[in-house]
């Protein structure tokens, strides 16, 4: 038998049934759009979108800001101050020996960050080049990338003579004389002493008086 809903079910549907099916489809609509504006006119709610939404914007204005600084690097120095720590660079006035009259020099190659020195008064962190060339700029990121920011510093990385391509004698190999007198802990010391007072003279650091506020204490890290 056909019913009122069209199957053949052996069923005959009445008025009664349509009445009933009528208002149990009517009633879902308008019982969850009445249940939604209930939920929405409590304080409580509207108070909990109200603070989700002024989180969104913070939030949202935090990681603009974030972009524009360039991710997290510092933002008190100025962007012609930022320097690429992988390249390298020489410092020509490098003494051949310092411990005699003679004034010859070469080209010491070395490297430098600048991009979170906070100015005259903050350290310096002077990474000390080992026996090896240092063909790949900074040995250490965790000085230039955790320390440096810290504490605000700025960083060099100087290469031990005659343990590179650039050396105090140039153009030939050095004789055993030579060695025995420029490859010494001395000579490499005095490399970092004339290296860092040049930098502190172009970062306008002090040099010895540490009663100075634009006095940079020099840390040295590796060799």
């Amino acid at each position: 038998m056909t019913t009122g809903y069209g199957a053949i079910d052996g069923y005959q549907a009445n008025d009664s049934d349509h009445l009933a099916t009528s208002r149990i489809k009517d009633s879902h609509p308008s019982s969850g759009l009445s249940s939604i504006k209930e939920l929405f006119a409590r304080p409580w709610v509207r108070g909990a979108i109200s603070v989700s939404l002024i989180l969104i914007l913070v939030v949202s204005g935090h990681n603009a800001a974030s972009s524009k600084s360039g991710n997290g690097v510092a933002t008190n120095v100025d962007v012609e101050d930022f320097h690429d720590e992988n390249q390298e660079l020489f410092y020509d006035d490098q003494l051949v020996n310092h411990f005699d009259d003679n004034k010859s020099t070469w080209s010491n190659r070395y490297y430098k960050s600048t991009n979170y020195f906070e100015g005259p008064g903050h350290p310096i962190f002077l990474v000390v080049g080992g026996e090896g060339a240092l063909d790949h700029g900074m040995l250490y990121p965790f000085v230039t990338q955790h320390l440096a920011p810290r504490f605000g510093a700025s960083v060099i990385q100087i290469e031990h003579r005659f343990y590179g391509p650039y050396q105090p004698i140039m153009g030939r190999e050095a004789t055993v004389a030579e060695l025995v007198e420029l490859l010494t802990p001395q000579q490499a010391m005095a490399d970092m002493i004339q290296l860092t007072k040049h930098f502190k003279e172009e970062l306008n650091c002090s040099h010895y008086d540490r009663s100075s506020p634009n006095y940079c204490p020099v840390i040295t890290v590796g060799g």
